[in-house]
């Protein structure tokens, strides 16, 4: 039988799991995260639900309170150049 203090072991489940029951907990919502940010509603979705995001936005977000084990990771990517289309090629 398990101990009635593991009742809320969140350790099996995922980022984004977390994500939502602290949002629930904390009364929060994507439109009220964009708000306060600034940003549009499927910004901060997309923001929050992505692999890694931005060292500034991640601070934007760690400032309104988030805690940092529901974020993903920072991370400032190098823009990876753009590709050459075939036709533009072939001349």
């Amino acid at each position: 039988m398990e101990s009635r203090n593991n009742w809320l072991d969140v350790s099996n489940l995922t980022r984004e799991e977390k994500l939502r029951i602290w949002m629930a907990l904390a009364g929060e919502t994507y439109s009220r995260i964009a708000r306060k940010v600034g940003l549009e509603f499927s910004s901060v979705k997309y923001l929050l639900e992505n692999k890694t995001i931005s060292i500034a936005r991640y601070e934007d977000f760690r400032n309104l309170g988030i805690p940092e084990d529901v974020l993903p990771p920072a991370k400032d990517l190098k823009p990876s150049p753009k590709k050459r289309s075939l036709v533009s090629s072939v001349f």
